[in-house]
């Protein structure tokens, strides 16, 4: 397995739900998401659990920059712990949406949960509000990707500025033959 420059770290809970987080500090894909996301929002703004800007669900499915991030950076940063993924023969990963959401000053994301899939996670592109759950508070920074399980609830409380992420969910698939 490569060995990329990630640290990956594990926060585990008296819930038993884990919170796995590492940066991404390549600033030339941060800066093509985050573009990409503040020209693409409308298609959902304010009809979500997300008070705020949105793009469409699967705006980022068929992007090869993010295809390049998944394939390249997330699935073998994650795969280096241990127990990540529901069992031994799962090594594939299917991402199911992936969009952008902007929240303006006063906007929030109410308190939802996942449940459908087994994680959502989030890349970070500033530190303006912690990612809120039942297990506790985040802090955000840029470049920052934590995973959650989906059956975590968790929200984001009114922003004091703009705040940019973008959001994926995926589980975990058996390799087919």
């Amino acid at each position: 397995m490569i060995d990329f420059p990630y640290t990956l770290k594990q926060l585990r809970y008296n819930t038993l739900t884990a919170v796995h987080q590492f940066t991404y500090d390549d600033e030339k894909a941060l800066e093509y998401f985050e573009n990409l996301i503040k020209k693409n929002t409308g298609e959902l703004d304010y009809k979500t659990n997300v008070k705020g800007k949105m793009t469409g669900w699967d705006f980022f499915g068929k992007d090869p920059e993010f295809k390049h991030f998944i394939n390249n950076i997330f699935h073998p940063t994650m795969m280096k712990h241990v127990g990540i993924l529901r069992g031994e023969s799962e090594k594939l990963i299917q991402v199911k949406e992936a969009w952008g959401n902007i929240l303006n000053k006063g906007d929030k994301v109410m308190r939802h949960h996942h449940k459908n899939n087994y994680y959502s996670t989030v890349i970070y592109f500033d530190d303006t509000s912690p990612l809120c759950t039942d297990v506790g508070k985040f802090e955000t920074h840029r470049g920052l990707v934590i995973t959650i399980e989906g059956s975590l609830y968790h929200w984001v409380e009114p922003v004091i500025k703009e705040r940019t992420c973008l959001v994926f969910n995926w589980s975990a698939m058996t390799q087919t033959w």
